[in-house]
Protein backbone atom coordinates (compact mmCIF):
# COMPACT_ATOMS: atom_id res chain seq x y z
CA UNK A 1 0.00 0.00 0.00
CA UNK A 2 1.30 3.68 -0.66
CA UNK A 3 -0.11 6.36 1.33
CA UNK A 4 -0.41 9.87 0.09
CA UNK A 5 -1.43 13.32 1.07
CA UNK A 6 -2.41 15.55 -1.80
CA UNK A 7 -3.60 18.68 -3.58
CA UNK A 8 -4.95 18.61 -7.07
CA UNK A 9 -6.95 21.24 -9.48
CA UNK A 10 -8.27 20.95 -12.89
CA UNK A 11 -8.75 23.55 -15.92
CA UNK A 12 -10.58 23.41 -18.76
CA UNK A 13 -8.40 23.84 -21.76
CA UNK A 14 -4.73 24.33 -21.81
CA UNK A 15 -2.57 25.91 -19.68
CA UNK A 16 -0.91 28.88 -20.33
CA UNK A 17 2.26 29.48 -21.96
CA UNK A 18 3.91 31.24 -19.75
CA UNK A 19 2.86 28.86 -16.62
CA UNK A 20 3.70 26.08 -18.73
CA UNK A 21 6.85 26.93 -19.64
CA UNK A 22 7.37 28.10 -16.08
CA UNK A 23 6.66 24.92 -14.97
CA UNK A 24 9.22 23.48 -17.47
CA UNK A 25 12.07 25.48 -17.27
CA UNK A 26 15.62 25.46 -14.99
CA UNK A 27 16.02 28.43 -12.23
CA UNK A 28 19.16 29.82 -10.60
CA UNK A 29 19.23 27.05 -7.91
CA UNK A 30 16.57 24.15 -9.48
CA UNK A 31 17.00 22.06 -12.39
CA UNK A 32 14.39 21.89 -15.52
CA UNK A 33 11.49 19.56 -14.98
CA UNK A 34 11.63 16.06 -16.04
CA UNK A 35 10.95 15.71 -20.35
CA UNK A 36 7.42 15.21 -20.82
CA UNK A 37 5.59 12.00 -21.57
CA UNK A 38 2.82 10.70 -23.07
CA UNK A 39 0.31 8.27 -21.70
CA UNK A 40 -2.95 6.68 -21.95
CA UNK A 41 -4.79 5.18 -18.78
CA UNK A 42 -7.80 3.14 -18.72
CA UNK A 43 -10.31 4.30 -15.77
CA UNK A 44 -13.14 2.23 -14.41
CA UNK A 45 -16.38 3.77 -15.79
CA UNK A 46 -18.12 4.03 -12.54
CA UNK A 47 -20.56 7.39 -12.97
CA UNK A 48 -21.00 9.33 -9.72
CA UNK A 49 -18.17 7.71 -7.27
CA UNK A 50 -15.60 10.08 -6.30
CA UNK A 51 -13.97 8.18 -3.63
CA UNK A 52 -12.45 5.26 -5.71
CA UNK A 53 -10.50 5.28 -8.72
CA UNK A 54 -9.58 1.63 -10.61
CA UNK A 55 -7.57 1.94 -13.78
CA UNK A 56 -5.04 0.01 -15.95
CA UNK A 57 -1.86 1.94 -16.41
CA UNK A 58 -1.01 2.98 -19.57
CA UNK A 59 -1.83 -0.27 -21.33
CA UNK A 60 0.39 -2.63 -19.31
CA UNK A 61 -1.09 -5.26 -16.54
CA UNK A 62 -1.07 -3.51 -13.85
CA UNK A 63 -4.56 -2.40 -12.09
CA UNK A 64 -4.06 0.28 -9.54
CA UNK A 65 -6.63 0.76 -7.00
CA UNK A 66 -6.99 3.91 -5.16
CA UNK A 67 -9.29 4.71 -2.51
CA UNK A 68 -10.20 7.93 -0.46
CA UNK A 69 -9.32 7.92 3.59
CA UNK A 70 -9.94 11.54 4.90
CA UNK A 71 -10.07 15.16 3.80
CA UNK A 72 -7.91 16.43 6.68
CA UNK A 73 -8.55 20.10 8.69
CA UNK A 74 -5.80 21.65 6.71
CA UNK A 75 -6.02 23.62 3.51
CA UNK A 76 -3.26 25.09 0.95
CA UNK A 77 -2.56 27.58 -1.22
CA UNK A 78 -1.11 28.37 -4.49
CA UNK A 79 -1.85 31.64 -5.98
CA UNK A 80 -5.34 32.05 -5.96
CA UNK A 81 -5.81 28.22 -5.64
CA UNK A 82 -7.08 26.88 -2.40
CA UNK A 83 -7.92 23.37 -1.86
CA UNK A 84 -8.34 21.10 1.28
CA UNK A 85 -5.37 18.02 2.04
CA UNK A 86 -6.83 14.71 1.21
CA UNK A 87 -5.00 11.44 2.42
CA UNK A 88 -5.34 8.79 -0.65
CA UNK A 89 -4.20 4.87 -0.30
CA UNK A 90 -3.19 3.24 -3.51
CA UNK A 91 -2.77 -0.81 -4.03
CA UNK A 92 -1.00 -2.28 -7.63
CA UNK A 93 -2.70 -5.78 -8.87
CA UNK A 94 -1.83 -7.69 -11.31
CA UNK A 95 -4.69 -9.63 -10.75
CA UNK A 96 -7.83 -7.96 -11.06
CA UNK A 97 -9.18 -8.15 -14.96
CA UNK A 98 -10.98 -5.11 -16.53
CA UNK A 99 -11.37 -6.51 -20.02
CA UNK A 100 -15.32 -7.18 -19.65
CA UNK A 101 -16.51 -3.43 -17.85
CA UNK A 102 -16.60 -0.28 -19.43
CA UNK A 103 -13.33 1.90 -19.25
CA UNK A 104 -12.53 5.85 -19.56
CA UNK A 105 -9.23 6.01 -21.84
CA UNK A 106 -7.95 9.18 -20.56
CA UNK A 107 -4.64 10.63 -23.08
CA UNK A 108 -1.97 12.40 -20.20
CA UNK A 109 1.10 14.37 -21.66
CA UNK A 110 2.77 15.06 -18.27
CA UNK A 111 5.71 16.58 -17.12
CA UNK A 112 6.56 16.39 -13.50
CA UNK A 113 9.19 17.06 -10.64
CA UNK A 114 10.14 15.40 -7.50
CA UNK A 115 11.29 16.41 -4.10
CA UNK A 116 12.52 14.96 -1.10
CA UNK A 117 12.53 16.32 2.56
CA UNK A 118 15.76 17.90 3.69
CA UNK A 119 16.03 19.32 6.87
CA UNK A 120 12.74 21.66 7.41
CA UNK A 121 12.30 22.38 3.56
CA UNK A 122 12.86 19.44 0.65
CA UNK A 123 15.44 19.33 -1.92
CA UNK A 124 14.19 18.84 -6.02
CA UNK A 125 15.70 15.31 -7.64
CA UNK A 126 17.78 16.05 -10.91
CA UNK A 127 15.88 15.02 -14.08
CA UNK A 128 17.76 11.89 -14.76
CA UNK A 129 17.08 10.74 -11.25
CA UNK A 130 15.32 7.73 -11.04
CA UNK A 131 11.73 8.53 -10.24
CA UNK A 132 11.35 7.65 -6.39
CA UNK A 133 9.14 4.71 -5.65
CA UNK A 134 6.79 4.56 -2.01
CA UNK A 135 8.71 1.35 -0.58
CA UNK A 136 12.48 3.42 -0.55
CA UNK A 137 11.95 7.19 0.72
CA UNK A 138 9.43 9.80 1.33
CA UNK A 139 9.01 11.99 -1.61
CA UNK A 140 6.37 14.58 -3.15
CA UNK A 141 6.47 14.56 -6.65
CA UNK A 142 4.60 17.74 -8.69
CA UNK A 143 2.81 17.07 -12.01
CA UNK A 144 1.15 19.62 -14.90
CA UNK A 145 -0.61 17.33 -17.13
CA UNK A 146 -2.28 18.58 -20.44
CA UNK A 147 -5.37 15.43 -20.42
CA UNK A 148 -8.17 15.17 -22.88
CA UNK A 149 -11.03 11.79 -22.73
CA UNK A 150 -13.20 10.16 -25.25
CA UNK A 151 -14.74 13.82 -26.51
CA UNK A 152 -10.96 14.91 -27.13
CA UNK A 153 -11.92 17.89 -25.04
CA UNK A 154 -8.77 19.21 -23.67
CA UNK A 155 -7.99 19.92 -19.83
CA UNK A 156 -5.22 20.31 -17.50
CA UNK A 157 -4.56 19.37 -14.29
CA UNK A 158 -1.66 20.33 -11.54
CA UNK A 159 -1.02 17.83 -8.99
CA UNK A 160 0.72 17.41 -5.64
CA UNK A 161 1.39 13.76 -4.37
CA UNK A 162 3.44 13.35 -0.90
CA UNK A 163 3.90 9.66 -0.09
CA UNK A 164 5.61 7.96 2.89
CA UNK A 165 4.98 7.95 6.50
CA UNK A 166 1.46 9.39 7.62
CA UNK A 167 3.21 11.48 10.35
CA UNK A 168 5.66 13.20 7.87
CA UNK A 169 3.43 13.66 4.41
CA UNK A 170 1.53 16.14 5.17
CA UNK A 171 4.53 18.56 6.13
CA UNK A 172 6.16 17.32 3.18
CA UNK A 173 3.44 18.24 0.77
CA UNK A 174 3.16 21.56 2.70
CA UNK A 175 7.23 22.30 2.37
CA UNK A 176 6.55 21.20 -1.65
CA UNK A 177 4.06 23.57 -2.11
CA UNK A 178 6.02 26.39 -0.55
CA UNK A 179 9.17 25.79 -2.88
CA UNK A 180 7.23 25.68 -6.05
CA UNK A 181 5.94 29.83 -4.05
CA UNK A 182 9.29 30.71 -4.09
CA UNK A 183 10.01 30.28 -7.35
CA UNK A 184 7.33 32.99 -8.84
CA UNK A 185 5.07 31.11 -10.49
CA UNK A 186 2.69 32.93 -13.19
CA UNK A 187 -0.55 33.69 -11.81
CA UNK A 188 -2.98 31.07 -12.23
CA UNK A 189 -6.74 31.21 -11.96
CA UNK A 190 -8.76 29.65 -9.36
CA UNK A 191 -8.94 25.77 -11.05
CA UNK A 192 -11.21 22.92 -9.54
CA UNK A 193 -9.79 21.31 -6.66
CA UNK A 194 -10.36 17.62 -6.45
CA UNK A 195 -9.21 13.66 -7.12
CA UNK A 196 -9.22 12.44 -10.68
CA UNK A 197 -12.40 10.16 -9.30
CA UNK A 198 -14.54 13.29 -8.62
CA UNK A 199 -13.15 15.01 -12.05
CA UNK A 200 -14.34 12.36 -13.80
CA UNK A 201 -17.91 11.86 -11.98
CA UNK A 202 -18.33 15.29 -13.55
CA UNK A 203 -17.98 14.68 -17.06
CA UNK A 204 -20.18 12.14 -18.22
CA UNK A 205 -19.18 9.49 -20.27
Amino acid sequence: MRLSAELRWFWEGKPTIEFEQWFAAAGQDWHAARPAKTRLDDYLADQGQTELGIKRCSGGSIVEVKGFIAARNHTLAFGNCTASVELWAKWPSCALDLSCVRLITIEKRRSMRAFQPKGAGVRELPPNAEEPRADTAPACNVELTRISGPDRSPWWTLGLEAFGALEQIEGLLAATLAELERRNPPPLTNGQACSYPAWLATQGW
